[in-house]
């Protein structure tokens, strides 16, 4: 499957409901472990874990996912995420207390 379609919109819009209930479970959990105050999520889809780390008062995130993610779709603010090839190295101007990757798949 070619890249730009790996993982189609539709996917990440039609487990909201599951992927919220999922991120509401465990990010109380890695904030009471870890308390970490900055989040990164590499393959954020449309940043819902990372608007439920904003949710528990996590303030500093960022999402990185394929260019084939709509931003008119996410849960974010656009200025937070940024589009990379998932196949490549990543390379980021800043660290991050906590990096999380759910489901991230290549070709």
């Amino acid at each position: 499957m070619p890249a730009d379609i790996a993982y189609p919109l539709d996917l990440h819009l039609g487990g909201t409901d599951h992927t919220e209930r999922s991120a509401g479970l465990v990010i109380p959990i890695l904030l009471e472990l870890f308390q970490p105050r900055s989040v990164v999520d590499v393959g954020c889809g449309t940043g819902i874990w990372l608007s439920m780390f904003q949710k528990h008062g996590v303030a500093d995130f960022y999402g990185l996912d394929g260019a084939y993610n709509s931003v008119e779709a996410l849960c974010i603010d656009k200025a937070r995420f940024t589009p990379v090839d998932l196949e490549k190295p990543i390379s980021l101007e800043r660290t991050f207390d906590c990096a999380v990757s759910l489901e991230v798949r290549s070709t």
